[in-house]
């Protein structure tokens, strides 16, 4: 996708853990766990899977990095299952999940960014379910997630972390 925005709003963003439910496809809680830095932190996420199967959930640590020179920012999610969150009855733990949003500056002033999801659900799933969230989840998501950015409370964020 691109983005007519500078970076620190969209960082801004994709950092806003309460508002998560809000842009992410399925997603039905989103709290903060642990925030080490500006930079790192964990956090929690569940997931709303149709019925007759259970929800899933997942613990992060989400880590941003940017090179000074080129301005290519990364931020990536992966799963940290030891402990920081118990393990909620009847909601299915994920055992893999790997979330990276890599971010490149362009001379138009855009934002070129390039978005990787690999995650395991975990059980018995049927390929249905599966599909259905492999064929909508990205798209309904980078939808809302364009539209999150147009609110005032992310478009005029300046993070010190972030060159834009």
């Amino acid at each position: 996708m691109y983005f007519d925005t500078k970076l620190s709003t969209i960082v801004a963003a994709i950092n806003d853990i309460p508002a998560i439910p809000d842009w992410v496809y399925k997603t039905s809680k989103s709290r903060l766990v642990k925030r080490v830095s500006n930079t790192e932190f964990y956090y929690y996420n569940r997931l709303d899977f149709p019925w007759p199967l259970s929800d899933r959930d997942v613990v992060l640590r989400s880590v941003f990095t940017q090179d000074p020179d080129t301005r290519i920012a990364r931020s990536v999610s992966t799963d940290y299952n030891k402990g920081l969150v118990d393990l909620v009855p009847d909601v299915v733990r994920l055992p893999e999940v790997r979330i990276e949003w890599i971010f490149y500056p362009l001379k138009d002033g855009r934002i070129k960014l390039e978005y990787y999801l690999r995650s395991d659900p975990g059980g018995s799933i049927p390929a249905w379910v599966v599909n259905l969230a492999v064929d909508r989840g990205p798209i309904r998501s980078m939808t809302a997630f364009r539209e999150l950015l147009k609110q005032p409370k992310y478009k005029t964020q300046v993070l010190p972390y972030v060159i834009d």
